[in-house]
């Protein structure tokens, strides 16, 4: 949309055609974030708990789980849960 600054939210009224996406969109998003937090805070326990296992072995691990078990994301989605793992962590990505 011209004049809105990207990833700025916009008030839509319910009546408007498709508005129900941006709030699953808004949704998907907080449960993505949700993830990464649970998963960065499994990762800083495990660290505490085997301190020679290099963090990026750690999110390996989990990255490997997510995707045998699908988790149910929006193709993209997982990549970017572990992108944003990774950058929280500040490790090397698996």
């Amino acid at each position: 949309m011209a004049g809105v600054a990207p990833g700025a939210y916009v008030s839509i009224p319910k009546d408007f055609p498709r508005a129900n996406l941006i709030d699953d969109v808004l949704l998907n998003y907080q449960l993505c974030m949700d993830l990464v937090r649970h998963i960065v805070d499994e990762v800083r326990k495990e660290q505490v708990r085997h301190p020679l296992v290099p963090a990026s072995e750690m999110v390996e691990m989990h990255l490997d789980i997510a995707r045998r078990f699908g988790w149910g994301c929006v193709p993209g989605e997982i990549e970017w849960i572990f992108r944003t793992v990774v950058r929280e962590l500040g490790c090397e990505h698996p």
